[in-house]
């Protein structure tokens, strides 16, 4: 049995306009971090997930902004649930899941993908687990096919942005498999930097917010230009817990 498992749903936007192929990567780059750490994982793809109203794939910032999808107060709640004013898709994501699908016990992690084409994330844990909303998704379909690590160079190119959203997916899922850590900053120090190439330095999903130390206290030379790899480190993978209730 593996240790985590994971399912991975598209907005309806998204699967409408790319089909099934961002949540087939992602289900990719996710198996194939987890196969570079000493834990296993089972994932699994799902049928989009409907959409709320005609605009909410337009909102972009708000899991910045403590405010209901697209500012508004009256929106359509998910199989009767009640509420009406939600800080975010995320929030009635899990709603959603609970009330109208009865999966969110399920996985263990949750991640959605959306329409948006910016690189924002939001994850969101409750006692058994965490729904992760992952904005980006008309990207991924540029990835490589198979599990490609690093992040090219010129980040500009579409591989670059493709991976660069894969690295949201891995960022927000990194913050979910640290679920009993709740100082988001504390887990922006769990990154490493694993490769070096002239002035460029590639860095793990969490990142190390500019520092040299990390919270395991290794240290790294840090250089001007920075790239991703997509593979957690050893020292986030340390705080993981096989259960996360």
């Amino acid at each position: 049995m593996a240790d985590y498992s994971v399912f991975i749903w598209e907005t309806e936007t998204l699967y409408n306009n790319y089909g099934t192929t961002p949540a087939e990567r992602t289900q990719t780059y996710i198996e194939g971090a987890f196969e570079h750490t000493s834990k296993s994982v089972a994932t699994y793809l799902f049928d989009p997930y409907p959409q709320m109203y005609e605009d909410d794939e337009n909102e972009s910032q708000w899991q910045y902004e403590q405010q209901t999808l697209d500012g508004k107060k009256d929106v359509s709640t998910p199989c009767k649930s009640g509420t009406t004013d939600y800080n975010g898709i995320g929030y009635y994501f899990m709603d959603w899941l609970r009330d109208c699908e009865s999966t969110l016990d399920s996985a263990d992690f949750h991640v959605l993908l959306t329409a948006a084409e910016d690189q924002n994330g939001h994850t969101i844990h409750w006692n058994d687990g965490s729904v992760c909303v992952v904005e980006g998704g008309p990207f991924i379909p540029d990835a490589p096919t198979t599990f490609t690590r690093y992040e090219p160079k010129d980040d500009g190119t579409a591989e670059g942005i493709a991976l660069d959203a894969i690295q949201t997916v891995h960022h927000e899922l990194g913050h979910a498999l640290l679920h009993d850590d709740e100082d988001a900053h504390r887990d922006h120090e769990m990154g490493a930097v694993t490769k070096y190439d002239g002035n460029y330095e590639w860095v793990t999903p969490l990142g190390l917010n500019e520092g040299t130390t990390n919270e395991c206290g290794e240290t790294f030379t840090r250089e001007t230009y920075r790239r991703w790899d997509l593979v957690w480190s050893d020292c986030c993978v340390s705080y993981w817990e096989s259960d996360p209730s």
